[in-house]
């Protein structure tokens, strides 16, 4: 979504709508929206999932379809991304290709590079919270066991971190703590 703000309904869950947000709205699901501001600005990219060989590939011609695997992982509603310019501008591309003569070929690579940024940035994400929770799990730990050694592997295997990257990850959440004091 580019401009405005309002709400959407998936099924009975709600979640806000507004500027630079991506929202994966799954086909079949009951979908209500209602929107707060004057106008509503927003690129609007339908697709499907597809597997088959060549010659049913060929058939579906240059139509957006042809995704390597179910776009499963990405969770319906709000998809929270970080590289927003970066994903904005591959769908600027899209759409203006599809306005040109631009190839099938052209359309389907600007698809794919989307989604695969799309993926990447969820996927990170999702690592940065999983690695946050590991180290509140750490320090759950830590703080159940301080009165026994504590092993700093330990810790980190119960964080699901390598050492370093335990090590670092604690620091930066030790130092965000003094700075809010």
């Amino acid at each position: 979504m580019t401009d405005g703000v309002g709400k959407l309904f998936i099924g009975d869950e709600m979640t806000e709508i507004g500027p630079m947000r991506l929202y994966y709205l799954p086909r079949g699901e009951a979908i209500k929206a209602s929107v707060s501001s004057e106008s509503v600005g927003l690129y609007l990219l339908a697709f499907e999932y597809f597997a088959g060989g060549k010659a049913a590939a060929e058939r579906k011609g240059t139509r957006l379809s042809l995704l390597a695997s179910r776009p499963s992982s990405l969770p319906r509603g709000s998809i929270r991304l970080r590289g927003t310019d970066r994903i904005l501008n591959w769908i600027r591309q899209l759409y203006e290709a599809t306005g040109s003569q631009s190839k099938g070929c052209r359309l389907q690579l600007l698809f794919q590079e989307l989604l695969n940024g799309i993926a990447q940035e969820y996927e990170a994400g999702a690592e940065r919270k999983s690695a946050q929770s590991g180290i509140e799990l750490a320090i759950a730990h830590m703080k159940a066991n301080f009165r026994s050694k504590l092993d700093m592997g330990t810790v980190a295997d119960i964080a699901n971190l390598t050492l370093s990257s335990f090590s670092r990850l604690f620091k930066k959440r030790r130092e965000n703590l003094r700075s809010n004091i």
